[in-house]
């Protein structure tokens, strides 16, 4: 094999977890519908990207998810219809490994996707101010009570 092939196989080979990453992150953008596409645009205000916003967003939810009775999320969910498609999306962000279940594991996830710790409690804001704005404000308290850091 001469030395311009065998460099585009390698070439090829080593850039194949790129562009495969890539399309799996454009499968993971597609409109989850309901409140959460309007909620994760409104995310992107903060200065994150679509995927940071994504994950962040994931992250937090399964928090609550982990923490408030069935009950409780269920009312949370309600008023975020399209909710398990943004936990399931989020959940196979590369590199995120599994949603978290505390605020602790928050951060770390945060991290993963390359935010800042302060980002969290960011997002938990502008989560609960979305949701009290929108008809949510005894889910927007029970989401306050859960993203204390």
């Amino acid at each position: 094999m001469d030395h311009s092939r065998r460099g585009f196989m390698l070439t090829a080979v080593a850039l194949t977890p790129v562009v495969l990453g890539g399309c799996a992150a454009s499968k993971m953008l597609n409109p989850i519908g309901g409140g959460t596409d309007a909620l994760l645009k409104g995310l992107g205000g903060l200065g994150v990207s679509p995927m940071q916003a994504l994950g962040g967003a994931g992250s937090l939810m399964n928090v609550a998810k982990s923490t408030l009775g069935a009950d409780q999320f269920g009312a949370v969910s309600k008023l975020l219809p399209g909710m398990d498609g943004l936990l399931g999306q989020a959940a196979n962000i590369p590199g995120l490994g599994a949603l978290p279940t505390d605020m602790a594991g928050a951060a770390s996830a945060f991290g993963k996707l390359g935010m800042k710790p302060e980002q969290v409690g960011q997002f938990g804001n502008y989560i609960t101010d979305y949701l009290g704005k929108n008809g949510g404000g005894s889910a927007a308290k029970m989401l306050g009570g859960v993203f204390k850091p």
